[in-house]
């Protein structure tokens, strides 16, 4: 079944490169594609945590569902809140170091 899954993933991302399907609304995307690297800090840590604490108390099915939505909402808020806060400063920081390089 995994192996679908991510097969089927490769499809997806060939058909739009390829641009044999295009995708109407764009924001969405951005935002799931912001929440990649937080989703990675946390999933591995907290994810087990919370699976172990809810194992007794939910069915397993449940317990991923349950972990699942609460990962992508804490990624969505550690996005939200500490990465958008950061970029712009970050940027603007950056740029400006590097027009200084290069006069």
């Amino acid at each position: 079944m995994a192996v679908g899954i991510i097969w089927s993933f490769y499809l997806l991302f060939f058909l739009l490169v390829t641009q044999k399907i295009k995708i109407a609304h764009r924001n969405i995307y951005l935002i799931l594609g912001g929440l990649t690297y937080p989703l990675y800090l946390l999933h591995n840590v907290a994810g087990k945590t919370l699976i172990q604490f809810f194992s007794p108390i939910a069915p397993e099915q449940v317990n991923i569902f349950i972990v699942t939505v609460l990962m992508f909402f804490m990624a969505y808020l550690i996005h939200l809140g500490i990465e958008q806060q950061l970029a712009t400063p970050m940027k603007r920081t950056l740029l400006r170091l590097l027009n200084m390089k290069a006069n």
